[in-house]
Formats: structure tokens, sequence, C-alpha cells
């Protein structure tokens, strides 16, 4: 409809302005100075030479057309109303309002127009707007060969300069100036702190300074090559947007949004750049200075390759948002899925030295082959994937610290063996602790074949260690609730009870076995249950050995213990 109009105004225009038509009306004066008339739907004001149209209301429909040496002042363009100006022809102080529009074409100069929300301007080639407004919501395109002179932009009003000129202009914080194309002249215009540049199709700026309080947006087609982002200055990148070797400094931003891309970025010390909605954002061979802040998140995709990471240089995967690392890495910083639904991933040809990699709320894949030392945040929900399998136990190299949480009080992290498929009653485990203590490995079999081999840092015992299958059928490891799965009446024993403890997700069965273990003062310790998949632990006060307890059938699948033959003596009497 909208362009069904401008091609019907189009000819109008060229008839009423055509030098046939002209002579008839020359010497007509439709209206003497100050007349007031309003033009409604499909009613026509011709303004002549020498003739004034003043304070004129065009509403929806009505045309206004004003010739060459007439004059038309203060005149208010409602929605659907146009208002087509001949060259030589005087006007000053337009209201365009919701919906309206005026258009300017060759050798026509209109004055202090002024344009509301949903009303536009359009400067053609050779024409002129001097003064012009533009409120929120409004627009003001100078196109190619048009000129926009003194043009303030105020909060919400947007000027578009498309191969035009633009002058001696201000927009002001809210404001926007979008450039499209190339051959622009806007030399003359001056962005107040807060005012925003946006780059469209074609345009490129190419090694600019961007200083305190700069807000540019990179629309479909635009781009920013090279250049530097000063500490109160952000780039946003949309959707068909490009960035390339830009650097981040201190204090600036650069924000990859849903379709938009960057490449060859590099974050000084204090600098932040971010992937959200779709968005990706590549950094390769640079370095991340101290402080510096790069996140993915909500669908963006950050890609990292041979970075070196600063100290307290932070590379976070948050909720939704996915990192992906490969090459060679001096890291001083943190690497860490920490939202929901995140993935940090370790491409296997990655080599990553120093700093720290954690789990968080996300998940951290390492891919086969990698060595990478991975941490459990304490508090973080997430878990670790890793490739051991048969034929290929330590896939993984790396060690693994902080699972479980502290005092394996985390029972939702995990830990994931992808490759291998779990089986029950197939998967057991053994932890050998080293002779510190402080460390150890989980051996983890399958029908009776070593599938992994995971290094543990802190103090673990084999009932740490739950198994289950994932949602992908294959096997996950937890540190339960109650250590090793069963359900243990948490009260403190004095001494075994006689009528013993049912453990009712331990599985009566060949498979069962019991362990007794000492503590450290000798004044008591632990008897472990297990059924070849899940363990329990039970605290024991006073000295016993496994030969004291005896596992039987409860009765409804689990197992019920008990102590061996009733009045057998024990090591040492029970303690109080």
């Amino acid at each position: 409809m909208l362009a069904c109009r401008k091609s019907f105004l189009a000819a109008r225009r060229s008839a009423l302005l055509s030098s046939a038509f002209l002579p008839a009306l020359a010497a007509l004066r439709l209206f003497p100075p100050g007349v007031r008339r309003s033009i409604a739907s499909s009613d026509e004001q011709q303004v002549f030479s020498a003739g004034i149209a003043s304070v004129t209301a065009i509403s929806s429909g009505g045309l206004q057309f004003v010739f060459s040496g007439a004059t038309a002042a203060s005149t208010v363009i409602s929605s659907g109303g146009t208002q087509i100006i001949a060259a030589g022809a005087t006007v000053i102080g337009t209201a365009i309002k919701s919906g309206a529009e005026q258009d300017l074409g060759s050798g026509v100069t209109v004055i202090s127009t002024v344009i509301s929300v949903g009303g536009e301007q359009h400067v053609s080639s050779a024409g002129a707007a001097s003064g012009t407004t533009v409120s929120g919501g409004g627009v003001l395109e100078v196109l190619s060969g048009g000129t926009a002179a003194g043009a303030t932009v105020l909060s919400g009003g947007l000027e578009i300069v498309s191969a035009g000129l633009a002058a001696g202009g201000v927009v002001s914080k809210g404001g926007a100036l979008e450039l499209v194309g190339s051959g622009q002249n806007v030399g003359g215009m001056t962005l107040r702190p807060g005012a925003i540049l946006e780059l469209g199709s074609g345009f490129v700026i190419q090694n600019g300074l961007f200083g305190s309080g700069a807000i540019v947006e990179v629309l479909s087609g635009g781009a920013v090559s090279g250049g530097v982002i000063l500490s109160g200055a952000l780039i946003d990148i949309l959707s068909g947007g490009l960035a390339s070797g830009v650097t981040v400094s201190k204090g600036g931003a650069l924000i990859v949004l849903g379709g938009g891309s960057a490449s060859g970025t590099a974050v000084s010390a204090g600098g932040t750049a971010e992937a959200i909605s779709g968005a990706a954002l590549t950094l390769s061979g640079g370095t991340l200075g101290a402080a510096a802040l790069i996140e993915a998140a909500s669908g963006g995709t950050l890609m990292l390759s041979d970075e070196t990471l600063g100290s307290g240089a932070l590379v976070t995967a948050q909720s939704g948002g996915t990192t992906l690392l490969s090459g060679t890495f001096v890291n001083s910083g943190v690497l860490i899925a920490s939202g929901f639904g995140s993935l940090l991933d370790i491409a296997s040809t990655a080599v990553i030295s120093g700093g720290v990699i954690a789990v968080g709320n996300g998940i951290v894949h390492v891919e086969s082959g990698g060595s990478e030392n991975i941490v459990f945040r304490s508090n973080g929900t997430g878990g670790l994937v890793i490739e051991d399998a048969t034929g290929e136990p330590t896939a993984y190299a790396g060690a693994v610290s902080g699972f479980g949480g502290i005092g394996h009080a985390n029972h939702a992290q995990f830990i994931d063996l992808i490759s291998v498929a779990f089986a029950p009653f197939e998967i057991n485990a053994t932890y050998s602790a080293a002779a510190s203590t402080t460390s150890g490995m989980l051996t983890v079999t399958s029908g009776g074949t070593t599938v992994a081999e995971i290094e543990l840092i802190g103090k673990y015992v084999t009932s740490n260690f739950q198994f289950s299958a994932a949602g992908d059928g294959s096997v996950e490891i937890t540190d339960p609730a109650v250590v090793g799965g069963g359900k243990v009446d948490p009260t403190p024993a004095d001494a075994f009870p006689g009528h013993g403890r049912y453990l009712l997700d331990i599985a009566f069965g060949a498979q069962s076995m019991l362990a007794c273990s000492e503590n450290d003062a000798g004044a008591g310790g632990t008897l472990t249950v297990s059924d070849g998949c899940h363990a329990a632990s039970i605290a024991l006060l006073g000295n016993y050995m496994a030969g004291s307890f005896v596992t039987i059938a409860e009765g409804h699948g689990g197992t019920l213990i008990t102590e061996g033959q009733i009045g057998q003596p024990l090591l040492a009497h029970p303690r109080a």
C-alpha cells in the first residue's frame, strides 16, 4: 500500500509541476496570507507562486502541493497526509505527525520542520532540510545527493544518511544516526554521550577509535574493521553485522547478538566481549588481558584458539552459552561452564597449561586425549564429561578435584563416561588412595574390563561413588546423599543393634560384599555394604571386623545386615 501510494504521489507531482500545467495557474493565489484550512481525505491544497498557506492541517488522504514562489508556514501533517514541495518554494515550521511524511525533491529547501513519533521527512537528491528536529519515533532520511543541515535528533529519534550530506547536526543521548552505503559526509555531526551510531548495509568503519559514551550498533551488512573500543564505549554487532580485528580496551565492551559475527577480537585487561542469542564470537592467537571478561550466553558461541589468558581473565559459558577451545593456551585465568545448560568443550587437540578449568552449573566436556585438570565448584550442580572407554581407559589423563563438594555434601555433581554403556550389576569400581591419602585413582570396570581410570584429588573411599544410567544410557558417577547410595538411619550407633539395618537400595545377591575399616583414633570405624553397583556406609563405635556381620534378603529386594553369631565375642567391647 505504501509503495502504491508513493507511486501515485510521484505521478501527481509530475503532472502538477509540469511546464504545460503551470502557466495556466501561475497567476492564481488560492490562499491569501494567514488563511487556515483543513485538508481531509481526497482533498488537495495547491499553493501557487506568491501564494501563502498558513497553519494548514492536512489529515489522512489529504494532499498539499506547494509550488515555486509559494509559501507554506506552520503546516500540520497528520497520519496519512502528504506535503509535496516544488523547487523554489518556501516551507517553514512544518509539524509532521504519526503516519505522515514530507518529501523534498530537487531544489527544495525546508526550514525548522518538527518530526513527531511515526512521522518521516525524506530529503532526495539536491533537496535540503535545515534545522529539522526529530523527536522520539520520528525519522529523517537523507538520500543520495540530499542535504540536512543543523538537525537535532532527540532521544528515540533517527536520522538515516544514505550517501548524502549531514552538516552541523546534533544527536542527543538516546537518539540515533544511521549510515547506509558509502560516500556520506557526516563530518559536521556531533554525537553526544549516549547517542547511537548505526552502521547499516554497505557502511564500514575502518580503524576507528571509539571513545567514552560511544554506542555503535552494526546492522545487517554493516561492518567494523580494526579499531579500538575505549573505556565507556560499547559496540553491538546485530544480526548480519560483522566485526573483525577489533581491540577491546579496559572498560570497553563488544557485544555480539544473534546472527552477528566477530572474528580476530583482542580483549585487553579489563575489557569485555560477549556472544549471546545465537551469535558467534571468535578469538584466535591473541591475548586476553588481566581481568578481561569473555562470555557466551543464551545460545551464543565463543570459539577460542591459541590464546593467552592473563591473570584474572575470565572466560565463562553462562546459561545456554557454549565455549569451544582448540589449539594451545597459556592460561593464568579461569575457564568455566558457569550457567545452567552451558557447555565448555575442550577439543582433543587443545593443550591448556596453567590456570583453572572449572565446572559450575554447566558441563565441561574433555574430548579424548585431553589432560587438563578440572575443578568442581563446591556449590555447582554441573558435570564433567570424559571419553574413557574399553581399550582406552585413560583417554582423559587429567586430574579431578572438588568432586562431591565440601565434605561430600554436594550430591548433584556428576562425571559422565560418555563412551561406556551402563549395565546393571556389570559396573564396579574401586578407589585406591595414594600414600598421602589426599589423592587416588578411581578404577571403573564393566563386566570385569577396565573402562576408566580417573585421578581424583581429595579424600575418598570406594563407597563415595555411585553408578547409574545417564539420560543417554552412558555411565554416570555421583557422590550420593548417603555415601554409597543406601538409606541408612542417620542416628549414631553406640553398638550395632540386634535387629540389624535395612538397606533398601542395596540389592541382595551374589554381588553382596562387606568391608570394615577402623578410624584413625581406633575408637570405631565404617562398615561398607555393596551390591556391586551401589554402596552404603554405616558408622560404628567400637572395634569390629567384617566377620562380625552377615547380610540376608530383607524380603523386598533390599539387604538386611545383622550381627553374625549372637554372642560372638567382639575384638573389644563397644564404647559408650
